[in-house]
């Protein structure tokens, strides 16, 4: 059956994951329709000073008027597909009903949906909703097979990607902020900031939040080299474009399941040189030391940025190589779109 229309639950802050698939699917000629559940979680959270505190005994307080809400928008709606990212405000038995409003739903979570490593990667109501859900996606190849094995249920793994309607700014010999510069684009978190500690490299700009800022008070290095911004959009393919190399510290997780981060992906697919952990994943999408550089160890990583920092034409080539490595192997989020789509279509 070819699917015609897709109700995307989630969230619609700047990146989420679920705003590359809603265009990758519009572009696929679905009639795709946004509901965000996270966005009503803040809203409520943020509203006043009681809801705040209320959340520290038990979010499912504010939980409960979201899913009521959805399931009244939901009374006078029916859609090919359901597609829940992640889920974390919505109970099982919601989970349960939207079997009612569509031929099939759908899970695809961007983080483990098992085991919770930070504040906010996951709560109890998404484990309990696996049982529920008629397809399962993950980023991760180990998540994909558990799944697989728990709930003898259709489930694909299905990598992040980049977003290829970003302009990606032409080359230029002239030299920008960002020129001969290591940079760390993310959020913060207490292991990253150690981890960059110990490193203390001349090259490095860190970009993010201001918690880099503001939680780095013993650690000078790292404020010394917080550059006071983060780094979005347009600002952001320049700056992965014009440095040297883009650091990615994945985290515990994805060392853990050996996999990956949306970095992974964005950093080649818009003509940056990535530096990141070595992975298994990660070294099967691209090959190191000609599309990408891996270490294991602040000791490795300070030998491959000084030899980097000295063959600047081989920075060059390495980045021309995963960019052609991203669009020839199809590391788009277009064409995760087509992927994801073709799975679903097989289960309607």
């Amino acid at each position: 059956m070819r699917i015609k229309n897709i109700l995307i639950i989630g969230s619609s802050a700047r990146g989420a994951l679920e705003n590359f698939y809603t265009q990758g699917l519009e572009k696929l000629g679905v009639a795709v329709e946004t509901y965000s559940t996270t966005d009503q979680y803040y809203a409520l959270l943020n509203k006043r000073l009681f809801n705040r505190v209320v959340n520290k005994l038990s979010s499912d307080h504010l939980y409960r008027p979201i899913n009521e809400q959805l399931l009244q928008y939901l009374d006078k709606h029916r859609y090919d597909v359901i597609l829940v990212f992640k889920g974390m405000e919505l109970f099982p038995e919601t989970i349960r009903q939207l079997k009612d409003h569509a031929v099939l739903t759908a899970n695809y979570n961007p983080d483990h949906p098992f085991t919770f490593y930070a504040p906010g990667s996951g709560n109890k109501h998404i484990t309990n909703s696996l049982v529920h859900y008629d397809v399962h996606f993950s980023y991760a190849k180990k998540i994909t097979q558990q799944l697989q094995e728990s709930y003898h249920k259709p489930a694909y793994c299905i990598p992040f990607g980049y977003n290829s309607n970003l302009p990606i700014p032409a080359r230029s010999e002239q030299k920008s902020r960002y020129t001969d510069r290591v940079l760390f684009i993310g959020a913060y978190d207490k292991e990253r900031a150690r981890y960059l500690n110990k490193l203390k490299s001349d090259q490095l700009d860190i970009y993010g939040e201001s918690k880099w800022k503001t939680r780095n008070l013993f650690r000078p290095y790292v404020r010394k080299v917080y550059r006071n911004r983060a780094l979005y959009g347009n600002d952001y393919t320049e700056a992965v474009t014009s440095s040297m190399g883009i650091l990615n510290l994945i985290r515990l997780q994805n060392l853990k399941e050996d996999s990956h981060n949306m970095r992974t992906f964005e950093v080649p697919g818009y003509g940056g040189l990535l530096i990141t952990q070595r992975t298994t994943e990660q070294c099967e999408y691209f090959e190191e030391n000609k599309e990408a550089i891996f270490f294991d160890s602040v000791a490795e990583l300070k030998e491959k940025l000084a030899y980097l920092a000295a063959h600047s034409t081989e920075v060059q080539a390495m980045k021309q190589a995963a960019y052609h490595r991203s669009v020839s192997c199809g590391y788009s989020y277009d064409e995760r779109s087509k992927q994801l789509l073709q799975c679903l279509e097989q289960h309607v």
